[in-house]
């Protein structure tokens, strides 16, 4: 066929086309393949764009086509191709700021970026469409344009500097991630003007409202930068540190300004004063040793750019510096203040006595918001300076602080300053004086490692700091039990600020204390029985939780609980029974001895019967950690105990325990519920305890003919349970039912965790469930039975191959076909996706599997797992079916798809193993799908 076209410099060109370029019939068109496409696309895109109307509209509906514009990326090139796409509407839509992105647009913004941005002989067109469409970037084109920028490969171009501009310019919300990329990948000095004007950009400050309100119940604000701070810091430490000598002006006028207006921003939003920064208080410290101990904040990179920058012009003896410290000094942002501290501690152009004036002109001495700075100050300072101002600044701690909340408030911090100086000027007669005054008016007051920081956040455990070791506690207890106790006491009211050993410290010493001498616990007793001290007594209680006696002991030990007041004492009483036996944290066996079960018995009425403050979500969780809860974990520990010394001379739960089980049940009120989850969680274990009692007390309690009760004991259930085929043919079966049709009364988790339980159900009870089965699958939801087919699948991947071909004869056929055939219901698509995934397992019935799978449309769903299993020796096994399997998948399978890479491998292993036409169909959806390779595979 003869074609005549016009280039775009207007000469008459001719080209000759092969038959299959001409435009196919309507019908014809319809059945084209992707491979088919691709061709024709190929034919039409190698020479400028058609006039043919059939092929110009042709054109434009694959601009259109979500599967088509990927072929069409890949294969049109230069300036005409680009020239005829700027005027179609899906082209367009990259210049509209507001233009929601798709699939077509996502392939045109990277095939304008790549092929035409990117590339220096057509970089000038592609700026000329930027232009004629209002030098406006929609979010689809910023980000593709960002990542090609990302992409490329060796030093940046200068001819690419304007497309820099135009992205800060028309950055979307939250779009920061090429610019600060492009930052990290400027060099110096080349890149000079670049970094500064990224850098400039990204740290600018935006104020933000915060998910906390303010004490008076209004809005809090907080400022951001625009670049990510981890990005910023690096790209702080990688182009401008090892370049501060040429850097450092200019940085320190951006990052001046920046803090400036960020105190600004939240001033004026009520969120910031001289008082009270935000910024400073997140910060710990302004020199650099200190990073390690902080977290990383938003406004960090300004105040190291700062900090880093002052520092070199100081050592470069540059008098801007002095002027930028100077200037902070008098600022109302506590944060400049800090930075202004940190400078005059640099300075080498004064003496060590000039900064310790300073700091007395400014009196900032007790300002807490500078305690980290005003104390480096003095500590670098204070040992080179002259007497007179050193004694100075001992009176002035002397006089301590302006505001305190009381006396020994703001004797503390005079404590702490003078500790300080103290420490950093030993030879100062005036600060030993000072101390010793303030110590021995407060001999409670110990010296802190850091008493240069208010505030300090350590990630980790806190390490205790016990007044003593257990032995020397031990020896006093043994001497004199009364001034023992006297001693734990005096910390009963210890301060956090104090630096000390805390209560907290006191109590976990007199537990460990007793864990490893029991015989101290009665001596300790003795002397706090009958008072106040409830901390006392229920440390000795824990410490006896975790010791290891002999019976004797044990049972003195119980006899001695008995005597307390039960209902103060219910929670570390509990735990003491509970736990009993249970690993290294209760060695002892509580529950092996006679006056632990009296103990228990008489602790069950003094358990407070108190509802719940808020409402219960997680019921097992609250069980557990209740003293009622606690109870019936005793009560288990025992059976079990009882059962496993009876061996086969076991007839069923003792009838004094099963007086006191039922006790705990009956008491119908919040002791009970909790009981009652705990017994529900178990069923399985009374079950084989006591088959007759467990089917007349423990299994009724998962009925929900009672939906209150089966609420709170499915939680329980659901999470430690486990079924028996006795206990599903005594009735768990049909309550599993009504939980089933109850799913909006169980927590989102818990609903996942019945799906497993009836999963596990289906493949391994031996029951005849197929009748149950269609009345389950009659009476749930979509959603929740597609939630169960795919748990079975799961489980299929860990069956041998003969075990699930066991389960095929037995259930999974047949269900699988009544389905197909809508009973007792019609099979759903998403349903068909999820079963479809059986027929992989299959060995021997592997074509009746793909048979039932390809009867209806399915594909395969986003966590699908199906194409990695279709393993190399599935393959080998039945190549021609896992072929027509996957391609029928595919076909209903929707983006965004993640399995390119093993369908290249599957692929590859079927050719000149499976059926030409499902191969195709394989590639043709993988293309579809967004594997851009597939036509090579």
């Amino acid at each position: 066929i003869y074609q005549g076209f016009l280039t775009s410099s207007g000469e008459h060109q001719t080209r000759d086309h092969a038959v299959t370029s001409s435009p196919p019939p309507g019908d014809e068109k319809a059945s084209m393949g992707l491979l088919d496409h691709r061709q024709r696309i190929a034919d039409l895109v190698s020479a400028p764009p058609s006039q043919v109307p059939e092929e110009a509209s042709y054109m434009e509906d694959v601009l259109a086509d979500a599967q088509r514009v990927d072929l069409f990326a890949t294969l049109a090139r230069g300036e005409d191709w680009l020239m005829w796409a700027a005027t179609q509407p899906e082209f367009r839509r990259l210049f509209d700021p507001s233009a929601p992105s798709t699939d077509c647009t996502r392939a045109l913004a990277f095939w304008f970026s790549e092929h035409y941005v990117m590339d220096e002989d057509l970089n000038s067109v592609a700026f000329r469409v930027l232009r004629d469409a209002g030098w406006r970037l929609g979010p689809t084109l910023w980000w593709a344009i960002g990542q090609s920028l990302h992409r490329m490969a060796g030093p940046r171009p200068d001819w690419l500097g304007r497309w820099l501009v135009l992205l800060m310019q028309n950055a979307p919300e939250g779009g920061s991630d090429w610019l600060e990329y492009a930052l990290l990948a400027s060099r110096w000095p080349q890149d000079r003007s670049v970094a500064l004007l990224l850098f400039d950009h990204l740290t600018e400050p935006q104020v933000r409202a915060a998910s906390f309100f303010g004490p008076l119940g209004g809005p809090r604000f907080d400022v951001r930068l625009r670049g990510s701070h981890h990005e910023l810091r690096d790209a702080w430490q990688q182009v401008f540190v090892p370049n501060l000598a040429e850097a450092a002006a200019s940085v320190l006028a951006i990052v001046d300004r920046h803090l400036r207006r960020a105190f600004q921003l939240l001033s004026v939003a009520g969120s910031a004063s001289p008082r009270w920064d935000p910024i400073s208080l997140r910060r710990f410290a302004i020199a650099s040793e200190s990073e390690e101990e902080r977290y990383s904040e938003a406004a960090d990179v300004l105040i190291d750019a700062a900090r880093d920058c002052v520092e070199a012009l100081l050592g470069a003896g540059d008098a801007l510096a002095v002027s930028y410290v100077s200037g902070w000094a008098d600022s109302e942002a506590p944060i400049l203040r800090r930075l202004a501290l940190h400078g005059w501690r640099c300075r080498t152009d004064i003496d060590n006595t000039a900064k310790i004036a300073w700091l007395r002109e400014r009196g900032w001495l007790f300002e807490p918001q500078l305690r980290f700075e005003v104390f480096r100050l003095i500590q670098s300072a204070l040992p080179g300076s002259e007497a007179w101002v050193a004694d100075a600044l001992v009176a002035d701690a002397l006089t301590g602080p302006d505001e305190a909340e009381d006396e020994e408030q703001r004797a503390y911090q005079q404590y702490n300053v003078l500790a300080w100086i103290k420490r950093h000027a030993p030879d100062l007669e005036s600060g030993w004086r000072a101390f010793e005054h303030i110590q021995a008016r407060y001999p409670q007051f110990a010296e802190r490692e850091r008493p240069d920081q208010l505030l300090r956040v350590e990630v980790g455990f806190v390490q205790p700091r016990p007044p003593m070791s257990v032995q020397a506690l031990h020896e006093r207890i043994h001497a004199d039990p009364a001034e023992a106790l006297a001693t734990l006491l005096a910390y009963e009211n210890a301060r956090q600020f104090s630096g000390g050993p805390t209560w907290d410290d006191a109590l976990t010493l007199l537990k460990n204390t007793i864990r490893e001498h029991p015989a101290d616990g009665f001596a300790v007793l003795d002397d706090a029985s009958g008072s106040d001290h409830l901390g006392i007594i229920s440390g000795v209680i824990s410490g006896w939780s975790g010791a290891s006696v002999q019976a004797e002991m044990a049972e003195a030990i119980l006899e001695r609980l008995m005597g307390l007041d039960l209902a103060a004492m219910a929670d570390p009483l509990s735990r003491l029974l509970a736990d009993g036996g249970q690993a290294d944290a209760g060695p002892t066996e509580w529950h092996l001895f006679a006056t632990a079960r009296r103990l228990a018995a008489a602790l069950w009425p003094a358990v407070d019967a108190t509802p719940p403050d808020t409402q219960v979500t997680e019921w097992l969780q609250r069980a557990i950690n209740h003293p009622a809860g606690r109870l019936a974990q005793f009560w288990m520990h025992a059976i079990s105990a009882d059962w496993r010394m009876a061996g086969d001379q076991w007839t069923g739960i003792p009838s004094g325990i099963r007086a006191q089980l039922e006790v705990l049940l009956s008491a119908d009120d919040p002791r009970s519920a909790l009981v009652e989850v705990v017994f529900a969680s178990q069923v399985r274990f009374f079950s084989g305890a006591d088959r007759r009692w467990c089917e007349a007390h423990v299994l009724p309690l998962l009925d929900w003919a009672n939906t209150t009760r089966a609420r709170r004991t499915w939680d329980g259930y659901l999470i430690w349970g486990r079924w028996t085929d006795q206990l599903l043919s005594a009735g768990l079966l049909d309550y599993y039912q009504a939980a089933a049709e109850h799913l909006d009364e169980l927590r989102e988790d818990l609903r996942r965790e019945l799906a497993s339980h009836l999963a596990t159900v289906a493949l391994f009870s031996q029951l005849e469930l197929l009748p149950w089965m269609r009345q389950y699958t009659a009476r749930t939801e979509v959603t929740q039975r597609v939630e169960w087919l795919e748990h079975i699948t799961w489980l299929l991947a860990d069956l041998p191959a003969d075990g699930v071909e066991r389960q095929w004869r037995r259930w999974m056929q047949s269900y699988w076909q009544d389905r197909l055939n809508s009973i007792p219901r019609p099979l759903a698509t998403d349903e068909a996706s999820a079963i479809a995934g059986w027929a992989v397992y299959l060995t021997d019935s592997i074509d009746e599997g793909v048979t039932l799978a390809t009867m209806r449309p399915a594909g395969l769903r986003m966590r699908s797992s199906t194409l990695r299993q279709v393993t190399a020796d599935r393959i080998d096994h039945a190549p021609a079916q896992f072929a027509k399997l996957v391609a029928h998948l595919l076909r209903g399978t929707q983006p965004p798809f993640y399995g390119c890479d093993s369908l290249a491998g599957i692929v590859a292993q079927l050719r000149g193993e499976a059926a030409p036409e499902h191969i195709r169909t394989i590639i043709e959806e993988a293309l579809r799908l967004g594997c851009r390779n597939a036509a090579q595979w």
